[in-house]
């Protein structure tokens, strides 16, 4: 219905993390007022408050047993004791803030994004750096973990998204393409699909594999648009819309000369399209 059925109230600056627990009674925010919160989603009460970060907090991971909270935030990520509130580990490396976290499906290893240019491998138990994976040239944003654990994947203001070998910290491929930062990720169940979403108003589908372009998905403020890379039974690609007004038509000879837009009404472009 749309209809507004809760408000979780208690921060006092932005929040900027959420995350859920696995069987959806508890939510956790994080915040510009430095505190992280785990509420009651069936009644909007506030259960516990995550204090001693001393700056802003951009990232929320949380343990697939719900016992463990990670926070991510300037040059730190922290592990929280949900139970108590209480802190229980500092993880400490990066020379900037961390606005993204993802953990490893046995959550023995975190993963931290950085706008130091760099995400990095954690031991959960000891705090101890496992490893840095460099490369990208402006902030990383978003993470995203194949589901066998041999991959990540970051997101980056540099425009690219980029999959790393999580043993060695090798850089296996680049996803380029898109004109803005990139802000989100995310891999389909199969782990064939990566998707990325950007600040140039696209989405795009990606082999994971080769790092192939498969479509792009444009922002609208009504209906959608698809196009797709040209491929064998079309040269210049496909598109799928439900807004063909959106769509310029060019006819031309054989040879590409003598170019002309077609007028929206044209027969030739209705039929075309």
């Amino acid at each position: 219905t749309g209809q507004q059925l809760r408000i979780f109230q208690g921060h006092t600056q932005t929040v900027r993390a959420l995350t859920l627990s696995a069987d959806g009674s508890t939510r956790f925010t994080g915040s510009w007022d430095r505190t992280a919160r785990v509420w009651e989603v069936a009644t909007g009460r506030q259960l516990r408050i995550f204090e001693g970060n001393t700056y802003q907090i951009d990232a929320l991971a949380l343990s697939a047993d719900g016992r463990t909270l990670f926070t991510g935030g300037h040059e730190k990520a922290r592990a929280w004791d949900v139970a108590t509130g209480r802190q229980l580990r500092i993880f400490e490396g990066h020379t900037g803030s961390i606005y993204a976290l993802a953990l490893s499906a046995d959550c023995r290893t975190l993963f931290t994004g950085s706008w130091d240019n760099t995400a990095r491998a954690w031991d959960v138990t000891t705090g101890q750096q496992l490893r840095i994976f460099e490369g990208h040239t402006s902030h990383i944003n978003a993470l995203a973990l194949s589901a066998d654990g041999r991959t990540l994947f970051t997101g980056s203001l540099d425009k690219t998204a980029c999959a790393w070998d999580i043993a060695t910290g090798q850089q296996l491929r680049i996803f380029k393409g898109h004109t803005g930062g990139i802000n989100a990720l995310a891999l389909s169940t199969d782990g064939r699909t990566l998707f990325t979403g950007s600040q140039d108003g696209t989405a795009r589908a990606w082999n994971a594999q080769t790092g192939e372009i498969l479509a792009t998905l444009y922002h609208l403020e009504k209906g959608f648009l698809w196009t797709t890379p040209p491929d064998e039974a079309s040269k210049y690609g496909w598109f799928w819309t439900d807004r063909p007004e959106l769509i310029t038509v060019l006819k031309a000879e054989a040879d590409d000369s003598n170019r002309e837009a077609l007028a929206d009404d044209d027969q030739d472009r209705l039929d075309y399209i």
